[in-house]
């Protein structure tokens, strides 16, 4: 499923797509995993100065919320380089829209703009982009899989660790029966949870759960 929004405002243009993948196993089972991705395509205007860019009337107006959107952007990437405790995202509608892609779950790309002709711009830019650089991005897979999925994902890692061990890999064995070990209580408590859930249908004749046929 693929969802298309636009949005357009002072200084930014957001083309944003939201791609939701859901998955089955070839066995014709009830096994669902979705994974849920955005795609964030953002156009920044120059930070440039009024009297140079010859601007009047409400094109100056606009150039100067331009301004204060990036220097908000500045403030924020600043702040997340310097690795604060209270980054202040809301302050802007832009720094807010970029808040996934600064520091959060995301693979973040930016290409800046410079020329030589433009000496004082280009030096901005650059120290924009030092800041940006130093940013520090968690991305994770946006991931949801229903009980015998998950199931069937550790059954497979505790073989593969198995194998592991039977090859004679130049892993630790130590650390490969402690990560065995953890694949197993995580196992149990999954079996658990999953017959509470079975008790509980039992006596619900309307069981909340993964509907495979959606």
């Amino acid at each position: 499923m693929l969802v298309h929004m636009f949005r357009k405002e002072k200084g930014i243009e957001d083309d944003t797509q939201i791609i939701e993948s859901r998955s089955r196993c070839e066995t014709g089972s009830d096994e669902i995993a979705i994974q849920l991705s955005h795609l964030n395509l953002v156009d920044l205007a120059g930070s440039e100065k009024v009297n140079q860019t010859g601007a009047t009337g409400g094109r100056v107006k606009e150039g100067c919320a331009v301004n204060v959107s990036l220097s908000a952007l500045g403030k924020v990437i600043d702040q997340l380089s310097k690795n604060e405790r209270h980054v202040n995202f809301r302050d802007n509608k832009l720094t807010h829209i970029l808040r996934n892609s600064l520091g959060g779950n995301a693979r973040t790309a930016i290409i800046f703009a410079i020329s030589p002709a433009s000496v004082d711009e280009t030096l901005s830019t650059l120290r924009f982009a030092t800041g940006a650089k130093t940013i520090m991005n968690k991305p994770v897979v946006n991931e949801v899989v229903n009980d015998k999925a998950m199931l069937k994902r550790y059954e497979k890692k505790i073989k593969d660790l198995q194998l592991q061990l039977q090859s004679g890999s130049n892993l630790n064995q130590s650390t490969v029966m402690l990560d065995v070990s953890a694949v197993i209580e995580e196992k149990d408590r999954m079996i658990r949870e999953l017959k509470e859930k079975l008790i509980v249908s039992t006596h619900d004749p309307t069981p909340k759960g993964w509907n495979a046929t959606e």
